[in-house]
């Protein structure tokens, strides 16, 4: 039993990393895919890529979007909304005509002014009164609701005791139309002062017709009810469109009809499930195939699980954000930054990982989406070219071409895809550079990634070591007071480890930095060193036995001083 326990333990590493990958499988394959089903790619205009398409059900055509937006627009011409005529509005404002009236009046006759109204308030008030019921009976709407901008022959239905009248705006008020009815009409009053009712009046009109959302919506509903979404009925076995067949604007609406019967018979049943099997053999055909590939061409990488779920991790960083993006409909597509992923794997491993694992990320968001060719083309020719450049990104000069050749690479191939497509130059969907561009700032990100990721994982990457061949490190400024023979050895050695990791295509940055620490632990005890070192032979005193621990404990020393300054 305990010597099972053990091999299990020993094993343990191994069954985490495909633990991890099962689980990768499992979260894009189940949780992320946006299509169901009929995932054929077909562009108006082009030729029928597949084999001959026949209904296996009967369906109707859909209309187009834009004979459906015409005939909507056509049925809702004489749609009219429902609007209440709110009678508790006129009561409230006669209330406040009736205290404003009685403030007012107790001043008429001082001074010799509106002597008439002091004599007869009772015809003033009345009078007011009259022409606020009025205005009020025929009713005011307001500007700012969705009767802005209507002509003044628009309809409106004015409920009033559960009974809709048919009214055109023109034949109803708004506040300012009806304060100038008012004044009109108390200019050809008969009263002797009509002046004293004006300033009264100029508060008290407000709208007192209100929408009636229920009607209203239920209205809309019923006239959009009569619209039909289709026109014609394909029956079952009919040949859609054979192979190599055009896509005409007829072909392409019969087919677009089709996908979207044959989608929403996925929405439930064995079939629903059989689908998402599929996506999870193809997500584990991917993966495995990813894994083999590190475990013969990186096994120093796969041994190490923290390793392998910085390499797993991209696989659904990419693919949840592309699910965002697909689901909500708001953002495109070409703004996420494919072009990270190699970029910073580059740093850290073989150009050849990075580039296999940026192939497999693109298969794998293409599976579970609804991109189609054109992304794959497009995304593997950036993933390519982003890799092309020098591999020291320490310059930003390095950094802003690398940047500079994708958005360059990604709009060179949007446009010679579109031209294959439409055959036209003026078809070019323009707006898609935007979106490029802003993919290519986000790609800045990686610059920051690096030294992030590099710190995280432990990986050693140009910035790392740029850092640690700097003369002024704490290190290296202790071998040099210490052991300042020993300081300019190692400088030359550096010297002559990077001439020769240049001249055989090695890292010529990592081989300076190892030969720069090489004598490190020296720094230990320099004293033992200086009185044992010889002009030939710096362990003429000292027999090889002893010479051999010696240079065991410096190295030793070195590595502990190296993990104390986190090198």
């Amino acid at each position: 039993m305990k010597n099972r326990l053990l091999e299990i333990l020993r094993h343990a590493p191994n069954l985490a990393k495909y633990l991890l990958a099962l689980t990768v499988v499992a979260v894009v394959s189940v949780a992320l895919p946006t299509q169901t089903g009929f995932n054929y790619q077909f562009e108006k205009g082009q030729s029928w890529r597949y084999d001959d398409l026949k209904a296996d059900f009967s369906f109707p055509i859909l209309k187009n979007q834009e004979a459906l937006n015409t005939e909507t627009a056509t049925a809702l011409q004489n749609f009219s909304p429902f609007y209440k005529l709110e009678q508790e509005i006129l009561t409230k404002q006669l209330k406040n005509y009736e205290e404003i009236f009685a403030q007012n009046v107790s001043l008429a006759g001082i001074d010799g002014k509106y002597l008439d109204v002091a004599k007869r308030p009772d015809i003033y008030r009345d009078f007011g009164r009259n022409l606020i019921s009025e205005v009020f009976r025929i009713g005011i709407f307001a500007t700012d609701t969705l009767l802005t901008n209507k002509p003044s022959d628009y309809v409106i239905q004015v409920l009033k005791s559960n009974t809709a009248k048919p009214t055109p705006l023109q034949n109803l008020f708004t506040t300012e139309s009806a304060r100038k009815w008012a004044l009109d009409s108390l200019s050809k009053s008969p009263l002797h002062d009509p002046d004293f009712l004006v300033p009264m009046l100029d508060s008290i009109f407000a709208p007192n017709l209100t929408l009636d959302p229920n009607l209203t919506t239920a209205s809309r509903a019923e006239i959009l009810s009569n619209i039909s979404p289709s026109e014609g009925l394909v029956p079952k076995d009919e040949l859609i469109v054979p192979r190599s067949g055009l896509i005409t604007p007829a072909v392409y609406q019969k087919i677009i009809s089709y996908q979207s019967a044959y989608r929403n018979s996925f929405s439930t049943g064995r079939t629903y499930y059989g689908l998402l099997g599929g996506y999870f053999l193809m997500c584990s055909l991917i993966m495995g195939i990813y894994m083999v590939y590190l475990q013969y061409h990186t096994p120093k990488a796969f041994e190490r699980v923290r390793l392998v779920f910085l390499l797993l991790s991209w696989f659904v960083i990419y693919c949840f954000w592309t699910s965002f993006i697909e689901s909500y409909n708001i953002l495109s597509i070409w703004m996420i930054p494919f072009a990270i992923a190699p970029i910073v794997l580059k740093q850290f491993f073989q150009g050849r990982v990075a580039l296999f694992t940026h192939i497999c990320i693109i298969l794998m968001v293409d599976v579970v989406s609804s991109l189609g060719f054109n992304f794959i083309i497009v995304e593997l020719l950036v993933g390519i070219v982003a890799l092309l450049p020098v591999s020291d990104l320490r310059k930003w000069s390095n950094f802003f071409i690398t940047i500079g050749l994708v958005f360059l690479t990604y709009i060179l191939s949007s446009f010679s895809l579109t031209l294959i497509e439409e055959g036209s130059i003026t078809r070019l969907h323009w707006q898609e550079v935007s979106w490029f561009l802003i993919n290519a700032v986000l790609t800045l990100l990686a610059y920051p990634l690096i030294a992030l990721l590099g710190s995280a994982f432990g990986l050693p990457s140009s910035f790392t070591l740029a850092e640690l061949s700097d003369l002024n490190h704490p290190l290296l400024k202790a071998l040099s007071k210490l052991s300042p023979g020993t300081f300019q050895h190692s400088l030359q050695v550096a010297n002559l480890s990077e001439a020769a990791a240049l001249s055989i295509g090695a890292d010529a940055l990592l081989c300076r930095v190892a030969a720069l620490y090489h004598d490190i632990g020296k720094t230990t005890n320099p004293a033992y060193f200086i009185e044992n070192q010889h002009a030939d032979n710096p362990h003429d005193h000292v027999s090889a036995t002893d010479s051999a621990k010696i240079i065991i404990a410096h190295v030793a020393d070195g590595v502990k001083l190296a993990k104390k300054h986190r090198l």
